[in-house]
């Protein structure tokens, strides 16, 4: 009896390896991340498998790609990969703000490091834990005055009066 081999495609494990691989050249030595971009963004796009997705997002570079994916890929450990590579302040922001999944919004809200995009999260945000980590991250005092007396949340405002320190500020 003969024994017929069939092909099979590839597990989405081999091709996530292929990913690692394929951005790397014959000496392990990663290529020009520019020239691997608009493949990398194919990947993300299509792929059905998030472990592929992963393997792709964590060698893109470009931003508002990463902004969407961190708001809209179905899988956490995608998001917070994405969440993870993204620089761009502006674009932290909108994922603290805009994003749909419990874990894209705090991780954004902990990378961002503007002060006032930190306030505008605290005031704008509808997550209460979310606000509570801008709120967390706030130094500026004036910032922290403005969320206390624009927030039209009773946590957020009390929050942000612990924070309060300049006498002037306070007695506003």
């Amino acid at each position: 009896m003969k024994r017929i081999i069939r092909w099979r495609p590839a597990t989405s494990t081999v091709c996530a390896m292929f990913v690692l691989l394929a951005s790397c050249g014959p000496s392990a030595e990663p290529l020009d991340p520019a020239l691997d971009q608009p493949a990398l963004a194919k990947i993300v796009s299509a792929a059905k498998d998030y472990r592929v997705r992963r393997a792709a997002v964590v060698r893109l570079t470009d931003q508002g790609l990463l902004a969407k994916v961190a708001i809209l890929d179905t899988n956490s450990k995608v998001r917070t990969a994405a969440v993870a590579r993204l620089t761009d302040q502006r674009l932290l922001a909108t994922v603290a703000l805009e994003g749909k999944s419990w874990d894209a919004r705090p991780a954004g809200v902990l990378r961002l490091a503007d002060q006032g995009m930190l306030a505008k999260v605290a005031q704008d945000v509808q997550n209460s834990r979310v606000r509570a980590l801008a709120v967390m991250r706030l130094t500026d005092q004036r910032l922290i005055a403005t969320v206390a007396l624009t927030s039209k949340d009773w946590d957020t405002q009390a929050a942000v009066l612990k924070k309060l320190t300049d006498q002037r500020l306070l007695a506003k």
